[in-house]
C-alpha cells in the first residue's frame, strides 16, 4: 500500500513536471510559421505615409515554441544545446553554461536590405519589415512619405536610412525560479545620401517562468535615425521610436491563457518644419491556446484570441496630407483563430500543417473627422494555409514550411522583395543539436 501511495506521488510530479518543462524543440521559424503567431497591424489601414506596422511581440504567444525567447528570455533554460541557420542568413546558438547558467547569441534577426515601406504598403527588405508570418524585423528605418520624402524627417526621396545586422544576446539561469535576460542592438555607419545620418537601435527583455506563470516586460530606448548636417535645429531631421510591451503568460495542463500590452510611438521632427509627425499604435491582446494529443505521436494545436489596436496619428500641419483624415484616427478589432496538427511520424519525420483565420477583423474610424464616410469597415479576411514538416538525421534537422501569407492583419500581400511573390511564403532552417556528455 505505501508503496503504490509513493508511485502515484511520483507520477504527479512526473505530469506536473512534463507540463512546466518544454520539450526539445529549436527556434526554427518554420514551424512558427505554420501554426501562425499573432495578428501584425499597420497603421492607418496602409493609406497614410505613416504607415508603420508592428505586433504584440515577436514569438507566440499561445504556442510553445523556442522562438518565444524574443519576447520572455526565461524560455531560454528549456529550450538550449542548438546551433541554427535560418533562410536570410539568420541564426544563433543557444548553450549551457555551468549547471544553472544558459547563454544565447542570434545574429541578424530578419536579413539586412533596403528597408522601406511603398506607398502601396508593401515591405521591402530591412529593419522592421515583417520577414514572417507575425514576425517583424528588429530596429529603426525611416518611414516614405509622399513622393518618397521621409515622412518624420523630411529626408530627401531614396535616402531612406536603417539599422543592419541585428545582434541578440541571451542569459538566464534555473536557480530556484527561472528567469532571462535579452539585449538587442543594431547600428548603422553614417550613410552620406544628400545628407549625413546616422540610425540606432537598443531594446530589453526580461522574463521569468515560476508554478506555471510566465511574466514578461521589453523596452526599446535610445533608438533613431537622425541627420547631423549644419544648420538643423536639436530636434530637428530626427526620427524616434519608442515602444514597451507588458503579459503573463500562464500554462497548465495544454492550456495556455494569456495578457499582452505594446505601447509602440513612432515620432519625429522633419528638416524643413516646425511640426511634430507622430504615429502612436496601442495593442491589448488576450486568448487561450490549447496543445493536447490526439493519438500518440499527433498533437492538435487550437487558439482562440481577441486583439484591439487603437491608433493615434498626428500631424500638426494637416494641410500637406494628401490623404483622407478619416483614416488617421480609428480603433481595429481582430479575432484570430489557429489550429495545427503536428505528426511524428517516426524519429526522423514530422509533418505539419496549420490554418490561421480572422473570424472578426473591423476597424471604427473617428466619425468626428470632416472627411468620414462611415463609421465602420470590415477588413480582411482571407484564410492562410501552410503546410511543412522536419526531417531529422543524428544531431540535425532541417524543417521547412510553404504557404500563403499577407503582410499586416489589414494591408497588402509581401511582394517579391519581401519574399513573398502574389502572398506565397516558403522558408527553411537548419538546426544542429550539441552532444549531450
Amino acid at each position: 500500500m505505501r508503496n503504490r501511495k509513493l508511485r502515484i506521488h511520483l507520477a504527479r510530479h512526473l505530469v506536473l513536471l512534463a507540463v512546466f518543462v518544454p520539450g526539445a524543440a529549436s527556434a526554427n521559424i518554420p514551424r512558427l510559421a505554420t501554426f501562425g503567431t499573432q495578428p501584425v497591424f499597420m497603421s492607418a489601414l496602409g493609406a497614410l505615409p505613416s504607415a508603420v506596422a508592428t505586433n504584440a511581440v515577436n514569438g507566440s504567444l499561445w504556442l510553445d515554441d523556442d522562438y518565444n525567447v524574443f519576447y520572455n528570455p526565461a524560455y531560454v533554460n528549456g529550450y538550449r544545446d542548438y546551433a541554427i541557420l535560418q533562410k536570410g542568413f539568420e541564426g544563433g546558438a543557444f548553450k549551457r553554461v555551468g549547471e544553472l547558467m544558459v547563454a544565447g547569441v542570434y545574429f541578424n534577426r530578419g536579413g539586412a536590405g533596403r528597408g522601406f515601406l511603398s506607398q502601396t504598403g508593401v515591405y521591402s527588405s530591412g529593419a522592421q519589415r515583417q520577414y514572417a508570418p507575425g514576425l517583424i524585423a528588429p530596429g529603426v528605418r525611416e518611414i516614405g512619405g509622399p513622393g518618397g520624402v521621409n515622412a518624420y524627417t523630411g529626408g530627401t526621396p531614396g535616402a531612406a536610412g536603417e539599422t543592419h545586422l541585428p545582434l541578440d544576446l541571451f542569459l538566464g539561469s534555473d536557480y530556484s525560479a527561472k528567469w532571462g535576460v535579452h539585449l538587442a542592438t543594431a547600428q548603422s555607419p553614417i550613410l552620406k545620401q544628400g545628407n549625413e545620418k546616422n540610425a540606432r537601435y537598443w531594446h530589453a527583455d526580461l522574463g521569468a517562468q515560476f508554478l506555471g506563470f510566465e511574466p514578461f516586460v521589453g523596452m526599446t530606448f535610445a533608438s533613431r535615425v537622425a541627420y547631423s548636417n549644419p544648420g538643423l535645429g536639436p530636434s530637428q531631421g530626427v526620427q524616434n521610436l519608442d515602444e514597451y510591451d507588458a503579459g503573463m503568460r500562464f500554462r497548465y495542463e495544454g492550456w495556455s491563457p494569456y495578457l499582452v500590452f505594446h505601447r509602440f510611438v513612432v515620432s519625429g521632427t522633419p528638416m524643413a518644419a516646425a511640426r511634430q509627425i507622430k504615429t502612436r499604435m496601442h495593442v491589448f491582446g488576450l486568448g487561450l491556446g490549447r496543445d493536447f494529443e490526439l493519438t500518440p505521436g499527433l498533437r492538435l494545436y487550437q487558439h482562440l484570441g481577441f486583439f484591439m489596436n487603437s491608433v493615434q496619428d498626428g500631424d500638426t500641419a494637416l494641410s500637406t496630407r494628401v490623404f483622407p483624415e478619416i483614416y488617421r484616427d480609428y480603433t481595429q478589432y481582430t479575432i484570430p483563430l489557429n489550429l495545427g496538427l503536428e505528426n511524428q511520424c517516426n524519429e526522423w519525420v514530422t509533418l505539419r500543417a496549420g490554418l490561421s483565420y480572422q473570424v472578426i477583423n473591423a476597424a471604427d474610424y473617428d466619425s468626428s473627422k470632416p472627411d468620414a464616410r462611415t463609421a465602420r469597415a470590415n477588413l480582411r479576411r482571407i484564410p492562410e494555409i501552410r503546410a511543412g514538416g522536419s526531417a531529422r538525421w543524428n544531431e540535425y534537422a532541417v524543417d521547412v514550411v510553404a504557404g500563403n501569407g499577407f503582410a499586416t492583419s489589414n494591408g497588402p500581400a509581401f511582394d517579391e522583395n519581401g519574399g513573398f511573390e502574389a502572398g506565397f511564403f516558403a522558408t527553411a532552417s537548419l538546426t544542429y543539436r550539441f552532444p549531450q556528455y
